[in-house]
């Protein structure tokens, strides 16, 4: 993957000049029917720059760190434009839980009828050397610095 292009330049006034550009379908529908409000802008703010320069950046990093292939599938912007066609905004309606019953009944009932179980990325394992015992772990040698770094700041104990 490329990494995410710099957050493009602020323009005269509050308004971020690529507002629109994160959704365009969505925008589209939201100047034909006058309904640019907050929630949109803050959507738009949010996609451009938290979930672009922030979120999958780091997801990507952490992904790749273990040769991981991660999709994002409510980044898809034809899955934003069919959820626009149909009047569905999960910051307004009824969320993700709305995608997950419509296509429920194709899905096994373990895959969707289950707490949400979160996760934890375990950087401190990746960037750590391994223990005495411990098996190694590949492309550590070429972390000296950041592991050194880390010593230093307490984080990963010197052997």
């Amino acid at each position: 993957t490329t990494s995410p292009p710099h957050p493009p330049e602020r323009s005269e006034g509050s308004r971020h000049p690529n507002l629109h550009s994160c959704h365009p379908e969505r925008s589209e529908g939201s100047r034909r029917t006058n309904r640019d409000d907050s929630w949109d802008q803050v959507q738009r703010l949010e996609a451009t720059l938290y979930m672009r320069n922030q979120l999958l950046r780091d997801s990507d990093w952490a992904a790749m760190a273990s040769s991981v292939e991660l999709r994002v599938p409510l980044v898809d912007p034809i899955l934003w434009a069919q959820m626009a066609r149909l009047g569905h905004e999960p910051a307004r309606t009824q969320g993700k839980a709305a995608l997950v019953r419509a296509v429920a009944r194709d899905l096994p009932a373990e895959l969707w009828n289950r707490p949400k179980s979160g996760f934890a990325v375990p950087v401190a394992e990746w960037i750590c050397p391994p223990r005495a015992g411990d098996r190694d772990s590949a492309g550590l040698g070429s972390r000296r610095l950041a592991l050194r770094v880390l010593e230093e700041l307490g984080i990963c104990p010197a052997r």
